[in-house]
């Protein structure tokens, strides 16, 4: 998909984090690949809206390693925590009304 509007003229830019968790840049205040990402994101943006952007690139996947060691384990049990509090308070709702 991404590919197709790239060769239509839209300007794109893809990155992969390989290693991190489904939506992880949610979690972007905790995990530093979150805020990599989002920050990633940000200036991509920022770039094309002041026209600052080659849009003449050739479309290409960027793939970023995630975290490893402890970084890793430190972002893992960040996630799980909040995953765990957010379903918590989900399941409370569901009994006080």
């Amino acid at each position: 998909m991404v590919k197709k509007l790239h060769n239509s003229g839209v300007t794109v830019k893809t990155t992969r984090y390989n290693g991190v968790m489904h939506g992880f840049v949610s979690f972007y205040e905790v995990m530093s690949s979150g805020d990599q990402a989002l920050q990633e994101s940000a200036q991509f943006l920022n770039k094309v809206e002041n026209d600052t952007i080659d849009t003449t690139e050739n479309y290409d996947v960027l793939v970023k390693k995630g975290p490893t060691g402890f970084k890793r384990f430190k972002e893992e049990a960040e996630a799980f925590v909040i995953g765990a509090f957010l379903v918590g308070k989900s399941t409370i709702k569901l009994f006080i009304k």
